[in-house]
């Protein structure tokens, strides 16, 4: 008689507060307009029918849905920085040199130009992680709305508004898997010489085996007074195949 085991299995189902959905997007501007869809739906089924809203989104609620992203991410990848802050305990020396702070439920780099003249954004940018799908979005999104910029270009823009240790690395290869710009910066194939004809090689007086050409309009006065009339001049130039010496023979008569 055959004695079978039993089998138990365990389904763990791990919460990633929101990252997961984050990560079905390849756009950033289309991630920032269905999550903005998404917290409409939710305030409007908590409100009466009368003070719910209707029509296109606005731009304050973009702003609401991209600071939602952001939070997510945050909160995914920087939970035990969160905690550090709120126990007032040591942070990482990477990130300590940031001095970050929350405002508004986000983390923000700190520093010492808090009464520059700039954006609150510009002086505390968002601080995000180069892992996470986010910041590859932002790069993207910026690359794409500045025309394919280069990674100068790019960083400069991201910077305005968010702080992504590891940027330059990230935005290179974003950049570099972009196949629009691969195509264009594409190097074209180089073809092989022919050979060198046998007059190259002979030897000889010069201009024995010649090749002519012509060159110009040059513009030129015709006499020495200073209300000479300009006429175009042209040049018959032979050149030497085995020595390469140049001689210029000016024409008589004008080309027409």
């Amino acid at each position: 008689m055959l004695w079978k085991a039993p089998v138990i299995t365990a389904t763990v189902s791990v919460d990633t507060g929101g990252i997961a959905l984050l990560e079905r997007f390849s756009s950033f501007s289309h991630a920032k307009r269905v999550i903005a869809w998404i917290l409409r739906f939710i305030q409007n089924c908590l409100k009466k029918f009368e003070d719910r809203q209707f029509g296109s989104l606005k731009v304050a609620e973009l702003l609401q849905a991209e600071h939602c992203m952001i939070k997510v991410t945050q909160t995914y990848h920087y939970s035990n920085i969160f905690q550090a802050l709120e126990r007032n305990e040591k942070l990482p020396s990477s990130i300590h040199q940031l001095s970050p702070f929350v405002s508004h439920e986000c983390l923000r780099v700190g520093g010492r130009i808090d009464k520059a003249p700039l954006p609150f954004d510009s002086r505390h940018p968002y601080l995000l992680p180069s892992n996470s799908h986010l910041a590859r979005l932002i790069v993207l999104h910026f690359h794409l709305v500045s025309l394919h910029g280069g990674p100068r270009l790019v960083q400069s823009l991201i910077h305005a508004k968010y702080y992504v240790p590891g940027l330059r690395n990230l935005v290179r290869k974003v950049i570099f898997k972009c196949i629009q710009c691969y195509r264009f910066n594409a190097k074209p194939r180089q073809p092989y010489m022919a050979e060198l004809p046998i007059s190259r090689f002979m030897q000889g007086r010069p201009f024995i085996h010649t090749g002519v050409d012509l060159a110009g309009p040059f513009a030129l006065k015709d006499g020495s007074r200073r209300n000479a009339p300009i006429i175009k001049a042209y040049f018959a130039v032979f050149v030497c195949f085995a020595v390469k010496a140049v001689h210029l023979e000016p024409l008589n008569k004008p080309l027409v």
